[in-house]
């Protein structure tokens, strides 16, 4: 009777063990902390005669899809692919520009509820891509060495 209780003790212990916010691989539900990016989304600090947009789409609890590109006179100026995937545990942004033959991939290194992080060292440049959730918006900012880019988004309605 005596192991018992302290068996329980023990797990009701470990039960209430506090859950981690900044895990960076943990997903606990059909809902991601990825989910507040799907939609369609413009660029609010833009150069004048420039548009840019970015489209996320949610293709499985481990998988996103998205897109960002840059019009000018309704041309093409810009586009690059990302897949925002979960791979053996471990969370990747894999960035695909015109000129790249391989994606480029960055590693999940922050979340929280609001902000994530996404980094590659070894990368000229960016080295590091974080997004940070404000509602029916948010900004993303890629930096690495000296150079910081801010790039602020809508949704779009």
């Amino acid at each position: 009777m005596k192991r018992l209780l302290i068996f329980l003790i023990f797990s009701t212990f470990l039960s209430c063990k506090k859950t981690n916010h900044n895990d960076t691989n943990n997903t606990t539900s059909n809902q991601t902390q990825f989910d507040w990016l799907v939609g369609s989304w413009i660029r609010t600090n833009e150069k004048d005669g420039k548009k840019t947009f970015e489209s996320w789409t949610k293709s499985s609890n481990s998988k996103f899809l998205g897109v960002s590109y840059t019009l000018q006179n309704n041309d093409t100026i810009w586009k690059e692919d990302v897949v925002l995937s979960k791979s053996n545990n471990t969370w990747y942004f894999a960035v695909t520009g015109k000129e790249d033959k391989n994606p480029i991939l960055f590693k999940l290194s922050k979340i929280d509820d609001k902000s994530f992080a996404f980094e590659n060292k070894n990368n000229s440049f960016p080295k590091l891509i974080q997004y940070q959730n404000i509602g029916n918006k948010f900004k993303a900012t890629v930096s690495g060495d000296e150079m910081v880019i801010d790039f602020e988004f809508k949704k779009k309605d």
